[in-house]
C-alpha cells in the first residue's frame, strides 16, 4: 500500500510539472530549474546556455488548418525537441507556439550549434493532419553565460535570449541568432549576431 501511494504521488509531480499537450516541462517545471541551474552556473562559473523557440507564423496554421492541426504541430515539436535534449537539459513549453531548452554546462558556441541542428529538425517535419501536409519553422535565440558573472540575475539570460529571438525573426525568420553582449549587460547594449 505504502508502494502504491508512492507511485501516485509520483505520477502526480510528473504530471504537475509536464505541459499535458506536448509531454515537455511546463512553464513552472521550465521556472525551478532555470533559477537552480543559474545559481549554480553562477556560483562556480560554469557554462549554462538557454534556446528561446518561437514558430513561425503559427497563428496562420491555426486559422488556416484548425486548432487540432495546431495542436499536431506543437506535439511535433514537443517530441523534436525531446529527442534532441540531454538527460542534464530540460526541453519545456514556454507558452503557446514558444518553447524553450535549458542547456547546462554548455557555452554559447555549442549551444548555437544545438540551436541550428533543432532549426532544421523542425523545418524537415512533415505533419498530416486530414490528408494535409504541414510544414512549420522556427525562429531560435541563443544566449549563454560561457563560464562568466555577466549576467547577474537569471531574468537577464532570459531576457537576452529573448532579444535574440527578436533578431532571428528580424532577419528573415527560420534561423538562429545568437546574444553577444558587447561588455557589460548592465550598462551597454547587446547585439545579436548570426551563428
Amino acid at each position: 500500500q505504502v508502494q502504491n501511494i508512492q507511485r501516485e504521488v509520483e505520477t502526480l509531480q510528473v504530471k504537475a510539472s509536464t505541459d499535458a499537450l506536448t509531454g515537455l516541462a511546463n512553464r513552472g517545471h521550465f521556472t525551478e530549474f532555470f533559477d537552480e541551474q543559474f545559481q549554480r552556473a553562477h556560483a562556480l562559473l560554469r557554462p549554462l546556455a538557454i534556446l528561446f523557440l518561437d514558430l513561425d507564423h503559427f497563428k496562420k496554421v491555426n486559422d488556416t488548418y484548425g486548432h487540432d492541426a495546431g495542436d499536431a504541430v506543437l506535439r511535433r515539436v514537443g517530441k523534436v525537441l525531446r529527442s534532441s535534449v540531454r538527460s542534464i537539459d530540460l526541453a519545456a513549453r514556454y507558452g503557446g507556439e514558444e518553447f524553450a531548452v535549458i542547456l547546462t554546462e554548455t557555452d554559447a558556441a555549442a549551444a548555437a550549434a544545438r540551436a541550428e541542428t533543432i532549426r532544421r529538425a523542425i523545418a524537415a517535419q512533415h505533419i498530416e493532419v486530414d490528408n494535409k501536409v504541414i510544414e512549420v519553422t522556427a525562429s531560435i535565440g541563443v544566449a549563454g553565460t560561457d563560464r562568466s558573472r555577466i549576467f547577474a540575475q537569471s531574468a537577464q539570460l532570459i531576457g537576452a535570449a529573448d532579444r535574440a529571438v527578436y533578431a532571428a525573426k528580424a532577419a528573415g525568420r527560420n534561423c538562429v541568432r545568437v546574444f553577444r553582449p558587447r561588455a557589460d549587460v548592465r550598462t551597454t547594449k547587446p547585439s545579436s549576431v548570426p551563428v
